[in-house]
């Protein structure tokens, strides 16, 4: 599932602001009652589905 919310949010190789990757990620939580962007944010970091460095997350390029 975390897969597919980075695959659908945010493009391959492409720069985004912790700014922008809430904004992103709220979409995905307005409904949820256990869930919130930070947490999510943080699952994607861990599970390397986003990387993070200076404030700039990035989705990783396939391959």
């Amino acid at each position: 599932m975390l897969r597919h919310i980075a695959e659908q949010t945010f493009e391959p190789g492409a720069e985004y602001p912790e700014r922008v990757v809430n904004e992103r990620l709220r979409a995905w939580c307005e409904d949820s009652d256990g869930v919130d962007h930070v947490t999510l944010r943080r699952y994607l970091v861990d599970l390397h589905h986003l990387h993070r460095s200076e404030g700039v997350y990035r989705r990783p390029e396939a391959g």
